[in-house]
């Protein structure tokens, strides 16, 4: 279907090229600005400007993905960014300087996290000069459950007779203490999870209400 569409894309900016120039100038510059304002575009359109002039449109997406991707994250711009963009078949074509557009994309979220990176890297530089710092690291762990089945739901004796049965030496024990831990366990969680949600988001949306909305 790719292949199909790019044929067609070829097909109308050929004929756009012969009969209406100021057409493809036009498509071009609407797209820029559906770009720059995060507003809806066709596909159809992306991938005719693409092939109207692919470096320009290059320049027009990997902007946008550079301003969208850029800290704090707007959850609108970021929306607009997942229905549209992502899922556009222009990551699977090919730059000028014959690379794909998802490598583009990558790079822009490689440098995108690495400046983040590098803040934390900063910030834990700052920590290692502070005058307390040795003492923080001199403090020992201290491990008080080695498993989390040691408390709560999971000390219900269907789950903990499997977990404490002698091992068989055939690997039918362990198989079984997996199937457990993996099934059992987790439906008795996700129903306890299920019963108490009401309540605990209640708890939590009057805590976290003074401080705006909670959705």
């Amino acid at each position: 279907k790719m292949q199909d569409d790019i044929k067609l894309m070829e097909d109308r900016v050929d004929d756009l090229t012969v009969h209406s120039p100021e057409t493809l100038k036009f498509i071009l510059s609407s797209l820029e600005s559906s770009f720059k304002s995060c507003a809806p575009f066709l596909e159809p359109t992306l991938l005719v400007a693409w092939k109207a002039d692919k470096d320009k449109c290059k320049k027009i997406v990997v902007k946008a993905c550079k301003r969208v991707l850029c800290a704090p994250i707007q959850a609108k711009e970021f929306a607009w960014f997942q229905q549209y963009v992502i899922p556009s078949s222009i990551w699977m074509l090919k730059t000028s300087d014959d690379r794909f557009m998802y490598e583009e994309l990558m790079g822009v979220a490689k440098s995108m996290s690495q400046s983040i990176i590098d803040s934390m890297d900063s910030v834990y530089a700052h920590l290692q000069t502070h005058s307390k710092w040795e003492e923080l690291l001199a403090i020992k762990e201290e491990k008080l459950l080695c498993r989390q089945d040691e408390v709560g739901l999971l000390c219900e004796k269907g789950i903990r007779d499997v977990a404490e049965m002698k091992d068989a030496g055939d690997g039918k024990t362990e198989q079984l203490r997996t199937f457990i831990d993996s099934h059992a366990a987790i439906n008795a969680l996700t129903v306890a999870a299920k019963a108490i949600d009401s309540e605990f988001q209640n708890y939590l949306g009057t805590f976290m209400g003074r401080y705006g909305i909670v959705k």
